[in-house]
């Protein structure tokens, strides 16, 4: 930039972006008004304070080649600051303000004040009567950490100001501090400027920079890797991917805290978090690193939206970096009170976005580790993850899921082709997309459901559909099983009694699937009468019988609505034996003729 006359644009707020109907006369309001002349003012300022801010740089120059004389042990320091003063001038910065402050007092004991440097105001810090330190302003009253930054931190600050710009591009400003010192190093003042990196900044390799490079040097040095060698190569690769801001505000042994955690995350699929306090207490730092396959836009939003609801801040800056590995790292810079600050914990945050990026199959996977050892429940979680569908996925939460998992897992094992469950689920639960019902699940091996056939059958057993959805469950991409998942009542629009009823229904199901027994109404009594298929088989003949010797005129006036009937009554009229009565389990022992879920 040099010499060069500065090239100022106005930004908008977004009440400026308001337009007027090409048909109307155009309108500007007070307020609109007043903030144009604002900004328009601050372009002018900015503008013709250009060169004597550049004036004001090289004093700043020579003030510092005097430090380095003065305090020859921090030679090297106050060199690398120049360099960086002179690279800022020489196109890495557009300079927008300049004030100079004193730290006046202290003489005989008294207490020391930080007050404006009069007539040191330039662009958009001309006005000095809107600065806070206009009139003196004790250091006790400071905050702590402002107060030992002021009077100990190092002798060059950059950071971020609170304040966005007007002039050139609507961001936050950068802001240069460089501390004045007497022939003995002590705090006299700073020198400040405001203003924005370039894009010469943000693309030139941290080697480049002076300053940064300083930074990578030492990181190199203290890490004691040979040059040229893939550590070392990764290391600068790390180094150049940080945010500048990161760069620029962090000391060599920060950087290498978060080289250091960069470099270890690449054995682990766990989320990391490294937390760094702004040296001046207006905001923290936060690195995410977790699984690049786990990262998306959304993850990036919902992680966003629980820092910002978590500890009430904002969100000022972002910034993403992928890798050649298989981790994806976040920067977040948050802006809080040091109250909410002070809250934020980095075991609560790993633990935050764990939760955030954890998928179906983790989760999954953690009720199946319930059952079965860690390596089988990968094991298991992996291959149904890819084997269910997106839509199955949404709609079961693991703890179905793993049930689902061990029915068809059974099935496999056992060679069996068809299992039904019945389950009332949590109140308000959603069932096939129906709120109040209860599930009745059907699980095929190797088939597909006609279900021209299958709905007869449910209503002839006194059952309501109201809804059905089908999940293929796939095997190398070819469908190997099929739940089928039914939203059912009863015939009162009622949830099933599943606990006493759940087992005698599903026999009844598997028993009409292999022909023991025929579907017609009268099986509807095992849900409105709780009997057992064999008992209304048994009936069943009885109506023939009675229909045969004329006592009904025709068997279908028996069965189209049966009433409810006690169990006393139906099983003394029929004589049927107590070992099969429902509610006792079942006494089959593996013997053909049993449908109990085991067909």
């Amino acid at each position: 930039m040099g010499s060069t006359r500065q090239r100022m644009v106005v930004t908008r707020s977004p009440s400026s972006t308001a337009r007027s109907s090409a048909s109307e006369t155009p309108s500007v309001s007070p307020g609109m008004e007043s903030d144009l002349r604002s900004r328009l003012q601050d372009v002018v300022r900015a503008t013709d304070d250009f060169h004597p801010m550049l004036g004001a740089l090289d004093h700043v120059l020579e003030a510092v080649r005097a430090n380095a004389n003065d305090l020859p042990d921090k030679k090297h320091e106050f060199e690398e600051i120049e360099e960086f003063l002179s690279w800022l001038k020489d196109g890495g910065f557009v300079f927008l303000g300049y004030r100079g402050y004193d730290l006046v007092g202290g003489e005989d004991g008294g207490e020391q004040a930080i007050v404006v440097q009069p007539g040191s105001g330039l662009g958009l810090l001309r006005n000095e009567g809107d600065s806070r330190f206009a009139e003196p302003v004790p250091i006790s009253e400071l905050a702590p950490g402002m107060r030992e930054l002021a009077l100990k931190g190092p002798v060059l600050i950059v950071n971020k100001t609170n304040a966005e710009s007007t002039v050139h591009r609507r961001v936050r400003m950068d802001y240069v501090g460089v501390k004045k010192l007497d022939a003995k190093g002590l705090v006299i003042g700073e020198h400040r400027f405001i203003g924005l990196f370039t894009s010469k900044t943000y693309s030139e390799p941290a080697a480049n920079i002076p300053l940064v490079r300083d930074k990578l040097r030492r990181l190199l040095d203290s890490e004691g890797v040979p040059e040229g060698s893939h550590d070392y190569k990764e290391i600068i690769t790390i180094f150049d991917s940080l945010p500048k801001e990161e760069l620029f505000l962090s000391s060599a042994e920060e950087l290498r805290d978060d080289v250091r955690a960069v470099l270890t995350a690449y054995s682990g699929r766990d989320v990391k978090v490294v937390l760094r306090q702004d040296p001046l207490h207006r905001g923290v730092s936060v690195m995410v690193i977790l699984p690049r396959d786990r990262f998306s836009g959304s993850v990036r939003k919902q992680i966003e939206g629980a820092l910002v609801e978590r500890y009430d801040c904002s969100i000022l800056n972002y910034h993403l970096a992928l890798g050649a590995g298989d981790r994806a790292r976040l920067h977040f810079y948050l802006s809080a009170s040091e109250e909410r600050i002070a809250e934020i914990r980095t075991e609560d945050l790993e633990h935050v976005v764990a939760s955030i990026i954890r998928t179906w199959a983790d989760r999954v996977r953690e009720g199946l580790e319930k059952v079965v050892s860690t390596d089988e429940a990968r094991e298991l979680a992996q291959r149904y993850d890819a084997a269910m569908s997106r839509e199955y996925q949404a709609a079961a939460v693991p703890e179905i899921a793993v049930a689902d998992i061990f029915e068809l897992e059974r099935m496999a094992r056992e060679n069996v082709s068809v299992s039904v469950g019945l389950t009332n689920r949590v109140e308000g639960a959603v069932v096939a997309g129906v709120i109040g019902a209860t599930e009745l699940k059907l699980f095929l091996r190797e088939e597909r459901l006609v279900l021209s056939d299958f709905m007869p059958i449910l209503e002839d057993a006194g059952l309501r559909i109201i809804a059905m959805k089908p999940y293929e469950v796939r095997s190398n991409g070819v469908p190997d099983a099929t739940i089928y998942v039914f939203a059912v009542q009863d015939r009162a629009g009622e949830l099933l009694d599943v606990d006493g009823l759940g087992d005698l229904l599903s026999d009844t199901l598997l028993a009409v699937r292999v022909g023991d027994v025929v579907t017609d109404p009268l099986n509807a009594l095992v849900v409105s009468a709780g009997l057992h298929w064999r008992e209304v088989d048994a009936l069943r003949g009885l109506v023939g019988y009675a229909f045969q010797a004329g006592t009904v005129p025709s068997s279908d006036r028996v069965a189209p609505r049966p009433r409810r009937v006690s169990w006393d009554r139906p099983r003394t009229l029929l004589n049927v034996p107590d070992e099969v009565r429902p509610g006792d389990g079942c006494h089959c022992s593996g013997t053909a003729g049993c449908y109990r879920r085991h067909t």
